[in-house]
């Protein structure tokens, strides 16, 4: 809890009979001695409301009727947090990340990757809420999702990209209401990092959506790292940076990555993926004189092989009209076409550089340690590959003692020592 608050809040914490646990009330303004005598009231009339209802001692109903009892009298439980002498052993920070809220298309067709997990997701941010050991609560990117959504579907279904933030607010309007509860109530710091389904995600958009959030957002769009005043050792974020499917282009002529086209072709194919059938096409070889843009293809293919079936590879399906992408592409687009009889080096429609200019692209979004090989970087949404990643980068040479790096991205709980 901030300090001064109480001065403008007076708290009481009670134990009341036949209550669970223990009651927060709470009025602006009001002194203590005051509330706690118009808690005994309405503690004593609940209980003789419950025992002329034959409910004696039922704790719901001894429950309910001191709510309404404290209701009348201008208290509420809504915002209540032990008085400062409690919450200055506030410590404890909880990172979570990767909720991937969705619009109402996404619910609707099944293809979103939060639907069931909502109302868990509202309780716990309700839990979180009341503890009063928690310092702050970091959403570690990928909370409001703009990349998933078929190929067949415009991106920001026809609303614009700040319309769409705001019909994922509504679809999700009990999980958002529950972080903004947390950020009103000031007692926890809540911080937003960034993701790579998030990156288009402008402040103003978060600020909009959560007012009083703070972002940590890094120069470069869409990236962001927190270290937090209090435990400098300890670093957040998402982990799209070191990814070179999912960091930040910096090609022309758009800022999304591969990452947004094979998410695209991923939620095509819902929960029923089926493997691509076998097509004759003249497919680029490791003997190939690009060897990079052979490893493009590989795992380009790989992933469209693995959650859709394809018919043409030709055809203009994968609709855009996001981040500087406006027309529609095909899957043959984003790979790089063999060299022709008379030597034409390797082309490609979309991201020709993204192996070639991986180093400088990690230079430009703030790696802090530019020098990870394309290779590895392919395989970055794997926890085992983000952990030898997450070691070359901040566990090398004078590493501080006692250093934390905690990302998400690979969607994989692991407790690495």
């Amino acid at each position: 809890m901030r300090k001064g608050l109480t001065a403008a809040v007076t708290v009481l914490m009670l134990g009341a009979a036949g209550c669970a646990g223990r009651a927060v009330w709470c009025r602006a303004g009001g002194d203590r001695e005051s509330l706690r005598k118009d808690a005994v009231r309405c503690e004593e009339e609940a209980a003789q409301y419950a025992r002329y209802m034959g409910n004696n001692g039922k704790a719901a109903v001894v429950s309910s009727r001191m709510a309404d009892c404290m209701g009348l009298k201008g208290y509420t439980q809504a915002g209540c947090y032990p008085p400062a002498a409690e919450a200055e052993d506030r410590s404890a920070i909880v990172v979570i990340s990767d909720i991937h809220l969705g619009d109402a298309r996404s619910l609707w067709e099944r293809y979103g990757w939060m639907d069931k997990n909502r109302p868990l997701l509202a309780d716990f941010l309700g839990f979180i809420r009341k503890r009063s050991d928690v310092r702050e609560l970091v959403i570690a990117g990928d909370l409001l999702d703009e990349w998933v959504a078929p190929m067949g579907h415009d991106t920001f279904d026809g609303r614009g990209q700040s319309g769409f933030v705001d019909a994922i607010a509504s679809t999700n309007s009990a999980v958002v209401s529950a972080f903004n509860d947390i950020i009103r109530d000031g007692a926890i710091k809540v911080v937003y990092v960034p993701g790579n389904h998030d990156m288009l995600v402008s402040a103003e958009d978060v600020d909009r959506v959560f007012p009083g959030i703070v972002q940590a957002r890094d120069g470069a769009r869409g990236l962001g790292a927190y270290e937090p005043a209090a435990m400098p050792n300890l670093r957040v974020e998402h982990g799209h940076r070191y990814d070179l499917f999912n960091a930040p282009e910096t090609e022309a002529p758009s800022v999304l990555p591969p990452g947004f086209f094979v998410s695209k072709i991923a939620a095509s194919a819902g929960a029923k993926s089926q493997p691509v059938y076998a097509r004759s096409a003249a497919r680029v070889g490791a003997r190939d004189r690009d060897i990079s843009h052979y490893l493009v293809y590989k795992t380009a293919l790989t992933a469209i092989a693995f959650f859709e079936k394809v018919k043409d590879w030709d055809a203009k399906i994968i609709k855009t009209d996001a981040g500087g992408f406006q027309e529609p592409y095909a899957v043959n687009d984003l790979i790089p076409r063999k060299p022709t009889a008379n030597g034409v080096p390797l082309d490609a429609t979309l991201y020709r550089q993204v192996m070639n200019g991986w180093f400088d692209r990690q230079a430009a979004n703030g790696v802090p340690l530019p020098k990870i090989l394309p290779e590895l970087a392919l395989g970055a949404t794997s926890g085992g590959v983000m952990d030898l990643l997450v070691t070359e980068q901040f566990f090398s040479g004078s590493a501080p003692r006692g250093r934390v790096v905690v990302f998400g991205h690979t969607h994989t709980p692991q407790l690495i020592d």
